[in-house]
């Protein structure tokens, strides 16, 4: 599906408004509704995650900018930055992903059944980050599963953004194929996603080259799969079912769990299914 720069434009703020709305509005109503930022170290996390995302935003939607307003070559190297439009390069050009509501609900499902999966064995794909003192379990959940996904994947987003500008830069100039284009912006981008975890994560697992390895895999598969697409949504969904799963562990019976994780799973396979449904 062809998008006009206006549609492009439109989809890409909305999105990035709805990310702003549950990075900063969601997480400040349940701390102050559950009274948890009467602890200052909660609070001080809240602002330090808000503020990481912000100026990840601001860095993407500069690149966004930047990349629609420079014409030479995007016939061959496209304009894509791995963040919302999928199916553009240096993504996999493909109908699977240009629908960004069929995109999320297929990672929901995916992502669900093996974080049901990993939760049943008691376990995650990956180390899971946490507000240091629990205030309540809504309140946990929603810091764990939407503030901290959000704000850490913004970053990876907007660090993979910019390394796909610096290479689309020196394909522009040094006249690049579009697959050597392709190929050195996927493998580039893969690893700097991983050394990004890697990096972000080296204080909490400092003690455990094991652990700090599975971060750099965790990250770097979420690089991979982000450039496939060509879209944040289903690194996103990764990052808060890894993260959903093991807090639910916390406070509900694996088999609570699995019943109502495979209730949603239902639902969320006929939403996608009711995608590709065309409008008359």
């Amino acid at each position: 599906m062809v998008l006009s720069k206006k549609q492009k434009l439109i989809g890409f703020l909305v999105f990035s408004a709805v990310l702003a709305f549950l990075v900063g509005i969601v997480p400040q109503s349940i701390g102050f509704f559950g009274k948890g930022f009467d602890t200052r170290e909660i609070l001080d996390q809240y602002f330090l995650y808000v503020s990481y995302s912000a100026i990840s935003l601001l860095l993407i939607a500069s690149l966004f900018f930047i990349e629609k307003n420079i014409a030479q070559g995007d016939s061959k190297y496209g304009d894509g930055l791995a963040y919302y439009h999928a199916g553009e390069l240096p993504s996999i050009r493909t109908n699977i992903f240009d629908n960004p509501y069929r995109l999320f609900l297929g990672s929901a499902v995916i992502f669900s059944i093996l974080g049901l999966f990993a939760a049943y064995n008691q376990t995650a794909f990956t180390g899971v980050g946490s507000i240091e003192q629990q205030f309540t379990p809504a309140g946990q959940l929603t810091f764990s599963s939407i503030l901290i996904p959000i704000a850490e994947n913004l970053g990876a987003a907007a660090t993979i953004a910019f390394t796909i500008f610096l290479v689309r830069f020196g394909a522009r100039k040094y006249g690049w194929s579009k697959q050597n284009f392709q190929l050195i912006a996927i493998t580039s981008a893969v690893l700097i996603a991983g050394l990004f975890g890697l990096v972000n994560h080296t204080l909490r697992y400092q003690t455990s080259d094991i652990a700090l390895g599975i971060v750099f895999l965790f990250w770097a598969f979420g690089g991979l799969i982000s450039l496939i697409t060509g879209s944040f949504i289903p690194f996103w969904i990764m990052h808060i079912a890894n993260n959903l799963f093991f807090e639910l562990t916390k406070f509900f019976s694996n088999d609570s769990i699995v019943i109502y994780t495979i209730f949603v799973i239902i639902l969320l396979i006929v939403l996608f299914g009711l995608t590709f449904i065309k409008k008359r």
